[in-house]
């Protein structure tokens, strides 16, 4: 199985941060491309040769305390840089199993986020220059009652299929209508969304109306 930090695989078994529900099942699981830290190493080796090149003026010149100073920060700058984005990467996970999505981060602590299939109202992905070249780019997932993206699985391979995955998921939840009921007449006399999705809509026609009453007065 390829790693979580390699960016992307296909089903496995959950890992050990997931207590998966009883019958839920991991469709895939993957994480940011270890590639993604090369600008930070660039950008670190950058600061360790300017760290280097003050020490060395203030050496065989007639450098400041400062300057030297400076150069030790530059150093140890640059050799944390790369450190740090790469225990970042390493420890940012993304699963999506037949039920929800996960996004597992944090290097010095632990933070999971959860979002069901029937909350996802929008499923897409991009990419950039080099993400075309090398097939690579984030996938976003747009929830009920959010303000934009709450969730996105960032620097992942072939992020096209992880996004079709997803839709698929999401349209057989009931997807399709924006509140994860399904387009068109059901026929079925039913109504469309789930409990969450309507206290979601409550809360903010709640918000609203407080806001033009305070307007008033």
């Amino acid at each position: 199985m390829t790693s979580a930090a390699d960016g992307g695989t296909s089903a496995d078994g959950p890992p050990a941060w997931l207590p998966l529900a009883s019958e839920e099942s991991v469709e895939w699981q993957g994480g940011p491309r270890i590639q993604t830290i090369i600008p930070s190493v660039v950008v670190g080796l950058t600061l360790v040769l300017g760290g280097l090149g003050a020490l060395w003026y203030t050496a065989t010149e007639t450098g400041s305390a400062v300057l030297a100073a400076l150069g030790v920060l530059a150093i140890l700058g640059g050799v944390v840089l790369p450190i740090w984005s790469l225990l970042r990467v390493k420890h940012t996970e993304y699963v999506v199993t037949d039920r929800h999505l996960y996004r597992k981060s944090g290097v010095l602590g632990r933070r999971v986020t959860t979002v069901g299939y029937g909350t996802v109202q929008n499923v897409s992905y991009s990419q950039g220059i080099t993400g075309t070249l090398f097939d690579h780019g984030t996938v976003a997932f747009d929830t009920a009652g959010g303000t934009g993206t709450e969730l996105a699985f960032s620097n992942v391979d072939d992020p096209s299929t992880v996004q079709q995955l997803v839709e698929r998921r999401r349209t057989r939840y009931g997807g399709g209508d924006g509140f994860g009921g399904a387009t068109g007449a059901s026929g079925d006399g039913s109504v469309p969304g789930t409990t969450e999705q309507w206290a979601a809509v409550r809360e903010e026609v709640v918000a609203l109306r407080r806001a033009v009453e305070r307007r008033r007065g």
